[in-house]
């Protein structure tokens, strides 16, 4: 997981979580706003860089119901994500995923919210609501966060060096 940037980290470590968790996990994903992340992981489950199988819904119900068919058939949950862009509460309903949807727990995440979770501590709240006006995309919220996170530290790093060490103790509590 180090390859990827903190939002999408952040995001990586919640979902797998709720499979941890919860075992059948159906991503309602409205905007479609997490179909690239998604794929992403994906792979990476192909990769066994990921712990849980990952199955995404790509316009074709037959080949879901046919990558679906070993899970959610046996007594205990077997963990998997199921990734449905484009499909809220009510359109779920009308799927073949209805039954997994029903049985499993549902997973949703407003890509503000994500992005808000993951710069908590990091940057302020006013660069948060600055950077999210332009409307990015989760690799642009990637970009932005590193960088921003690498300017916190490099301007730490340019203050203690104009501090030097003598001031730097004594802030400290002990003797230069």
């Amino acid at each position: 997981m180090t390859d990827l940037g903190p939002v999408t980290q952040a995001l990586e470590r919640e979902v797998a979580a709720e499979l941890r968790r919860q075992g059948v996990v159906v991503w309602l994903d409205k905007d479609a706003h997490y179909r690239g992340f998604v794929d992403a992981l994906a792979q990476r489950a192909k990769e066994s860089a990921f712990p849980h199988p990952v199955v995404a819904f790509r316009g074709s119900f037959l080949e879901l119901l046919f990558e679906l068919e070993p899970f959610g058939s046996g007594l205990d949950k077997q963990p998997v994500l199921i990734h449905m862009p484009g499909f809220n509460e009510e359109s779920i309903r009308a799927t073949p995923v209805l039954e997994l949807y029903a049985s499993g727990v549902r997973f949703r995440k407003s890509f503000e919210t994500l992005v808000r979770e993951a710069a908590v501590g990091r940057v302020a709240a006013s660069e948060v609501d600055a950077f999210l006006a332009n409307e990015p995309s989760l690799e642009e919220a990637d970009r932005w966060l590193a960088a921003a996170m690498s300017g916190r530290s490099e301007d730490l790093l340019r203050f203690l060096e104009d501090v030097g060490p003598a001031v730097l103790v004594e802030a400290l509590g002990g003797d230069p």
